[in-house]
């Protein structure tokens, strides 16, 4: 399972790189992908919870994948930056948007 990791703060036009990227994997042959996005979107009181909940919701997400697809700003975001950190130190397939 693939989990897309890249910045959503201070991002203008977040929603629609996650989108592009979601389907650029299913174009790929992915079929099992997790745009943390479209969880977050779904939570009670979005877009207002604290970063720190939205986290732990997206690492719980993380633990369920065996790669990690980092966006171009992934480098951007603290909660990226976690993401790949945690999949490195569990040997997760990393790959980025060219």
């Amino acid at each position: 399972m693939v989990y897309i990791a890249g910045s959503i703060t201070n991002c203008k036009n977040y929603e629609d790189r996650f989108e592009k990227a979601e389907k650029y994997l299913c174009n790929l042959g992915y079929d099992e992908i997790i745009n943390p996005v479209k969880f977050a979107k779904k939570l009670p009181n979005y877009p207002k919870l604290a970063p720190e909940i939205y986290y732990n919701i997206t690492t719980a997400l993380l633990k369920e994948c065996d790669m990690v697809y980092l966006l171009k700003n992934w480098n951007k975001s603290l909660g990226a930056r976690n993401e790949l950190k945690y999949a490195l130190e569990n040997g997760y397939q990393v790959i980025t948007e060219e």
